[in-house]
């Protein structure tokens, strides 16, 4: 089984550069976007499908493949042909993807600071 896990670090990234991919969304995918209040949920959004537009057109699909992505009763995205999983975090977006239809998940934690002496009053 071949799967392959990409990477973003999102400073640099301007929400103008990943709203190239807004026009590829799927009509589920676009009413998700949608949902968003915040900027950063759509910046974070937009660059999971970015990520998987680079994977899929690397391993032969059509990037127009995204307007086919469906939730399914788990409100987990999925695409035929192929399994997919995104996270995101602070600044930072993975996706783990396989042209087989397998188990496949990818999480992202931002590592932050603790303060254990906070915790250690409670």
């Amino acid at each position: 089984m071949n799967i392959v896990v990409y990477h973003l670090e999102l400073n640099g990234y301007i929400s103008e550069q990943l709203q190239a991919v807004s026009p590829l969304l799927g009509v589920e995918d676009a009413q998700r976007y949608s949902s968003f209040s915040k900027t950063e949920d759509k910046i974070r959004f937009l660059a999971g499908r970015y990520l998987l537009a680079l994977l899929l057109r690397r391993h032969g699909f059509s990037v127009s493949a995204l307007t086919d992505i469906k939730v399914d009763s788990f409100m987990r995205p999925v695409l035929r042909g192929a399994t997919f999983s995104v996270s995101h975090s602070g600044q930072h977006v993975g996706v783990a993807f396989s042209k087989q239809v397998c188990m496949l998940g990818v999480d992202i934690e931002e590592i932050k600071p603790v303060n254990i002496e906070e915790y250690l009053a409670i």
